[in-house]
């Protein structure tokens, strides 16, 4: 490419699909339980389908 390419050059093919956002993580100021231990904590995270705490947390899991 030269000095003088274009914005354009730069743009990726179009796709008419699109995917949906996946959550990873969910926060509530009131607390909610981990889907593993019952625990009430404001931060969990995804996890084979169901929210869990740090603790319950398997982070080698992708």
């Amino acid at each position: 490419m030269g000095d003088n390419a274009s914005l354009n050059d730069f743009l990726g093919g179009e796709s008419s699909e699109q995917s949906e956002a996946a959550t990873t993580y969910a926060w509530d100021g009131a607390g909610a339980a981990c889907a593993a231990c019952d625990e009430t904590v404001e931060r969990r995270w995804q996890q084979d389908g169901d929210l869990v705490c740090i603790e319950c947390k398997d982070w080698e899991q992708p």
